[in-house]
């Protein structure tokens, strides 16, 4: 079930009583934003992505006012592909002119976010590509909805970082360094419990699963 940033506002009035509507979001966003930066929580599936013959680069696509922080898993077929820092392979390959090989074994994202499969695959494999990738929210996104989980199990954090957001304004009737010392505080806690959840959600040892998905789509 999808939420609004919206529904965030009744825990973060209690803390910042006189802050509008739009203010606070504003604010949540922001603080969506390093949370999700952080934590790699959010995430995206694009599955049955058909791998083509020759070509190793593929675009991702977040949903609406979402945008692509990093591949956490991808697998062609039964394949788990491992990640690898584009100048790595290069290194050791020499030049992207590398041997095609029947299926690629590594991948990476480019400057511009495409998903890069390496080496590029010889041959066709209609509907084999999986990818999972973290989102996190655009700066300018509008109406921006999440799944509700956000809300309910890491809601008090991200109120925190809102509220740590509005209280270092200064000259506001609700500045407040010291109180946002606190507030930040408990949504850097917030930070590290996701990490800990998101991590242990993808490892090396463990097949490629389906997870959560968040829609992203506006309300």
């Amino acid at each position: 079930m999808a939420v609004s940033l919206y529904d965030f506002l009744p825990l973060i009035k209690p803390i910042i009583p006189n802050v509008s509507d739009i203010q606070a979001v504003y604010h949540l966003r922001r603080a969506l934003i390093m949370f999700c930066e952080d934590t790699l929580l959010w995430l995206k599936e694009e599955t049955g992505l058909d791998v083509v013959a020759g070509q190793r680069e593929y675009a991702l696509s977040p949903d609406a006012g979402t945008a692509v922080v990093t591949v956490v898993d991808a697998a062609i077929g039964d394949k788990r592909l491992v990640a690898m820092p584009e100048h790595v392979l290069l290194r050791s390959y020499d030049a992207w002119d590398a041997p095609e090989a029947d299926t690629s074994s590594y991948y990476f994202l480019n400057q511009a976010k495409a998903f890069m499969l390496f080496p590029t695959p010889a041959e066709d494999q209609a509907g084999a590509l999986t990818v999972h990738y973290a989102v996190k929210p655009q700066y300018a996104s509008s109406d921006l909805s999440v799944d509700d989980y956000l809300l309910d199990d890491w809601g008090e954090y991200l109120a925190s970082g809102a509220a740590a957001s509005l209280q270092r304004q200064p000259g506001k009737p609700w500045t407040s360094p010291q109180d946002a010392t606190g507030n930040y505080q408990l949504f850097r806690s917030g930070i590290v419990k996701a990490r800990i959840k998101s991590s242990a959600s993808f490892t090396t040892a463990r097949p490629l699963v389906k997870r959560p998905i968040f829609t992203g789509r506006g309300v």
